[in-house]
């Protein structure tokens, strides 16, 4: 069988799609409502700042289930957070890879990233209504949920996570 260009041209382009896996892995991840401010705790670590300079952190709580993760980043002028949910680890879920979704963020051209900021923004009682996408992405071979800002943010952004396969075989009580 002699094969001409055209269907070499098709063949090797088979062969791409094929071996960098799906053309279009990305999708949108749609949040019909904020998540519950109260069930999370905004520490700002104060003394974990050099020369008084806040830093990106983020604080990773068991629930006492041990079947959920809280997770709570403190962003300063960032416009975007990849979030690896783990369940390629054996936890998560496809159709809602993250829960109970909450944002305390203002405009970082508008706000000062210093300790005053942070305790007001941690006291607050109403979530933050800035536009953002989130999607659920394939990067380097792990899923990634990416957020992703129109603008630069400081502030909160919490959210909680299905713990990875059985819990019981990494954590324990001390």
């Amino acid at each position: 069988m002699k094969m001409n260009t055209k269907n070499m041209f098709i063949l090797l382009a088979l062969m791409v799609i094929f071996i960098s896996g799906c053309v279009d892995q990305k999708k949108e991840i749609t949040i019909d409502e904020p998540g519950n401010i109260s069930s999370y705790e905004f520490d700002v670590f104060l003394e974990e700042w050099d020369n008084n300079t806040p830093v990106n952190t983020t604080t990773y709580y068991i629930l006492e289930n041990k079947v959920e993760v809280q997770a709570v980043h403190l962003v300063i002028n960032s416009s975007k957070l990849e979030i690896f949910p783990p369940d390629s680890l054996g936890g998560g879920s496809e159709k809602e890879p993250i829960k109970n979704f909450v944002l305390l963020v203002e405009p970082a051209n508008e706000t000062v990233a210093g300790p005053e900021t942070f305790s007001r923004l941690a006291n607050s009682i109403n979530v933050t209504y800035l536009n953002y996408t989130l999607t659920q992405d394939v990067s380097r071979g792990m899923k990634v949920v990416n957020l992703e800002f129109e603008e630069n943010v400081t502030g909160f952004i919490a959210y909680t996570l299905d713990a990875p396969g059985n819990p019981e075989l990494y954590l324990y009580e001390t």
